[in-house]
């Protein structure tokens, strides 16, 4: 279910960015945001842990911990990446200007998420499974 519902948020997300957006040309895909300096495979990479860390949060599996604790938990992940929050913001209002980076984003981030949910479903040991 978290799987599915990871899925089912970054495509709500992504109709989003379809419709809020306006179209304009894709610069150079591997250029870094001027300001804070991420390059679109890092961005997508960045957001991708951060969605895997609200998921967990929304499942429960993190919802006893203080909001506080949510926040550091935030924080720890800029810090793998080394930015800052500042950065990813400017760097999100940078792709999300860009309908055409960002479904591109999004998409492979889905894609991803399935290949991880399918791979999840191969390693499941059906003997261990009481049959009625």
């Amino acid at each position: 279910m978290g799987i599915q519902w990871s899925i089912n948020v970054l495509l709500f997300l992504l109709v989003c960015a379809q419709f809020s957006c306006n179209s304009t040309p894709i610069e150079s895909q591997t250029s870094k945001v001027t300001s804070a300096n991420i390059d679109l495979e890092q961005f997508k990479i960045l957001l991708k842990d951060l969605y895997v860390l609200e998921g967990m949060y929304y499942r429960n599996e993190l919802k006893s911990f203080h909001p506080d604790t949510f926040n550091a938990l935030q924080l720890e992940v800029f810090d793998k990446h080394n930015i800052t929050k500042k950065e990813f913001r400017q760097a999100y209002q940078y792709f999300h200007q860009k309908p055409e980076l960002i479904d591109e984003v999004y998409q492979e981030m889905i894609n991803e998420f399935e290949i991880e949910r399918e791979k999840k479903k191969d390693t499941v040991d059906y003997s261990t499974i009481k049959q009625d």
